[in-house]
């Protein structure tokens, strides 16, 4: 996948390098703005910004891939405007997935702030606690990052299947990814290397980073859609 992805890139990196570029002065202005005002309705404004660009991103820079895909290199910012109906059900996917967060750190600090009290009243070892939570922390983020690897090809599928809802995509995203989720955690891994060296060029290298990674992760899922 990656080496495809390279070749696909050879010659092609100027509109995926300013694709990243556009984004990332977007979203620092913005949170420029949010730590630079006093103003709650320009901070009001501005969360709200930050979460459409996000709900945009969600859909939006997938689409670009794909089609950077499906005509060998030649994708345009065209590719990044997606219709309405692709940006609601985008929407609507950010939404269960920011319920989903909240819920799961809900129950998480609750069990653990109800098992710290219990172990406070019976005088418990400390260090017991600490190992609880540690414990308990590294299993929910282990379970979290199952379920999001088994949603992660939502946002692809609803480009490609414009008469599906979002929660029959997301079904479809568990289906195709079964057997497919470790594969995605290491591929996902094997750009450790690249972000280290990205950050020892004070952050300009992910401008060359994150089209290789989002290409790599396009390749990825018309592979196993295909399969």
């Amino acid at each position: 996948m990656k080496e495809l992805s390279k070749s696909q890139l050879r010659g092609n990196w100027t509109t995926p390098v300013l694709v990243s570029l556009v984004y990332s002065v977007i979203t620092i202005l913005i949170s420029m703005i949010q730590s630079k005002t006093n103003s709650n309705f320009i901070i009001i404004i501005s969360l709200l910004a930050t979460f459409l660009i996000g709900v945009w991103a969600t859909i939006g820079i997938p689409s670009f891939y794909l089609r950077f895909v499906e005509t060998s290199g030649s994708a345009t910012f065209r590719d990044l405007i997606v219709d309405k109906s692709s940006f609601f059900k985008s929407f609507l996917y950010t939404l269960i997935l920011s319920l989903i967060s909240f819920v799961i750190a809900f129950i998480t600090i609750f069990f653990l702030i109800s098992i710290g009290t219990g172990m406070l009243l019976s005088n418990g070892s400390l260090s017991t606690y600490a190992f609880i939570v540690i414990a308990v922390i590294s299993l929910v983020i282990l379970l979290t990052e199952i379920l999001i690897l088994a949603i992660s090809q939502t946002p692809y599928l609803i480009l490609e299947n414009p008469s599906i809802g979002v929660f029959e995509a997301i079904k479809l995203s568990m289906n195709i990814m079964k057997g497919n989720k470790c594969k995605l955690f290491i591929l996902e891994l094997s750009f450790i290397g690249w972000a280290i060296l990205a950050l020892l060029t004070f952050g300009i290298g992910f401008f060359w980073l994150e089209p290789y990674i989002m290409l790599t992760k396009a390749n990825f899922y018309k592979l196993i859609s295909r399969k």
